[in-house]
């Protein structure tokens, strides 16, 4: 919780002719990021030593699950992107929301090639659940529509949603590559490109796709 207050955190200064108010820094910000992907999003198994789990019925799988969720979804929080996207406009040192949401995609964003098994279980949870809140954020529904609008749809966030969204189905498609029809790996991956299908789809419309109006914009004035 102390590291996580970094992230498009501010500092109050209450000494007379300074700036009452400025943002973090952008390596601190970096740098929380970094330590939360590093600690939580790879996982502590070390914390969880059979010796000290067999004798206290700690579910330790569950805490991690549970824990890396919770930070995928700050991470992602409309409210986040918010702070993260403002601070920038006026921060004296800016931490770029383009910025920010590509280190954030590199702590989740990682080959399933962990010679542990469960850290390659834990990466396939963390990356449905960040799809899932990229989706949320681009096609809200319920109660996530007053949160979305309010925070995200009267500024350029949801354009870098857009474009994260074909950032991650470049890397999905890059990945899926690498493994054979039918692998276990291979399914995860096929399955991640549907919820992007879909999701482009509610997003967009039916006319698959993203760009098909700018690209016959450009296309006619390039005959012309």
């Amino acid at each position: 919780m102390h590291v996580q207050r970094n992230l498009g955190g501010r500092y109050t200064n209450n000494l007379p002719g300074q700036n009452p108010h400025d943002y973090l820094p952008r390596s601190v910000q970096k740098e929380a990021v970094e330590w939360l992907g590093r600690n939580v999003l790879v996982a502590p198994l070390w914390l969880y030593p059979d010796k000290v789990v067999g004798c206290t019925g700690v579910k330790s799988v569950d805490e991690i699950r549970d824990r890396q969720s919770s930070t995928v979804a700050l991470f992602l929080a409309p409210g986040m992107l918010q702070n993260i996207y403002s601070a920038s406009m006026c921060a004296s040192d800016p931490y770029s929301l383009e910025e920010y949401l590509d280190d954030v995609f590199a702590t989740v964003w990682k080959p399933l090639n962990d010679p542990n098994e469960l850290e390659n279980n834990f990466r396939r949870q963390q990356q449905r659940t960040y799809l899932g809140f990229v989706e949320r954020i681009l096609n809200p529904t319920g109660k996530d529509v007053g949160n979305v609008n309010l925070s995200v749809n009267r500024s350029d966030i949801l354009l870098f949603m857009e474009m994260h969204l074909d950032k991650i189905e470049e890397y999905v498609k890059s990945q899926l590559s690498a493994y054979k029809e039918g692998d276990f790996n291979y399914r995860h991956f096929t399955a991640l490109l549907r919820n992007i299908k879909k999701a482009k789809e509610d997003y967009y419309g039916k006319n698959t796709e993203t760009d098909t109006s700018a690209k016959k914009l450009l296309e006619n004035q390039k005959n012309h």
